[in-house]
């Protein structure tokens, strides 16, 4: 799934940086516990565009990850489909490595509550009420996904993370870029934002991701491109409580 685009990594694929002192409302958000779930089916949809399809992840017996199409039928996929499709079915380079390693919790596989800390970085601002939410703005000290982000890269981003007030949980969190940058001197970057948005998941008492949204527009050797991606989650069936539980999620886990 990482094969998507930058933006899949995002939930669990944070950059570590030095905490910050976070108000605490934010700090209370991002402190949330979940109850640790083993999961027995996701329900996704992927849209590129205009392009999209919607499929399930189920834990394989033998260990791994199954995926069923669900719309459109097989044969009735046009060629920007079967692309969504075939690199969602691809495997992470890193999975045979990821499968030896320690299991995290079901909290941290699922939200990356605790991993964002690491990206807010120490300039935290309080924007007031936005929509209903408390909204806070950061100086991002790290990218999504990347060990490494370039200087022009991150001097050129922002952050905003929201807490809904009615239940003290995460609602967004979001990295833009207010104006153009150039990342290197072979391209520049006109619209950039990376969007992951949560909901209350009454089986784990807390948020969950629902829907990440990622565009990407800017010209390179003197070509334009244009990217734009929506990852949805759209159900979740999860095991009963009296079943033993695991936090192996499979690999639609690591998908909002």
């Amino acid at each position: 799934m990482r094969r998507l685009c930058l933006a899949v990594a995002i939930v669990i694929g944070f950059t570590p940086a030095v905490m910050a002192q976070l108000p605490p409302m934010l700090d209370a958000a991002l402190s949330i516990e979940t109850e640790p779930r083993k999961v027995e089916r996701i329900e996704m949809r992927i849209t590129k565009g205009e392009d999209s399809v919607r499929f399930e992840t189920r834990p394989a017996p033998d260990s791994g990850t199954t995926y069923t199409l669900l719309e459109p039928a097989e044969d009735a996929l046009n060629e920007a489909q079967r692309e969504i499709w075939e690199d969602a079915r691809a495997p992470d380079e890193d999975e045979a490595a990821e499968e030896g390693a320690e299991e995290e919790s079901a909290s941290l596989s699922l939200t990356g509550l605790a991993a964002l800390r690491g990206v807010i970085g120490t300039q935290v601002s309080e924007l007031g009420l936005q929509d209903g939410l408390h909204v806070f703005g950061f100086t991002p000290a790290g990218l999504p996904g990347s060990d490494e982000t370039p200087r022009a890269m991150l001097e050129a981003l922002s952050g905003e993370v929201a807490v809904d007030p009615e239940t003290g949980a995460l609602a967004f969190f979001r990295f833009f870029a207010e104006d153009s940058f150039k990342p290197n001197i072979a391209a520049r970057i006109d619209d950039f934002e990376i969007r992951q948005s949560f909901i209350h998941d009454p089986e784990l008492g807390g948020p969950r991701p629902s829907v990440m949204t990622m565009s990407l527009s800017g010209s390179a050797a003197f070509q334009r491109f244009e990217q734009s991606m929506k990852m949805e989650t759209l159900h979740i069936d999860w095991a009963p409580i009296g079943e033993a539980q695991s936090a192996d999620l499979g690999a639609g886990a690591e998908s909002p």
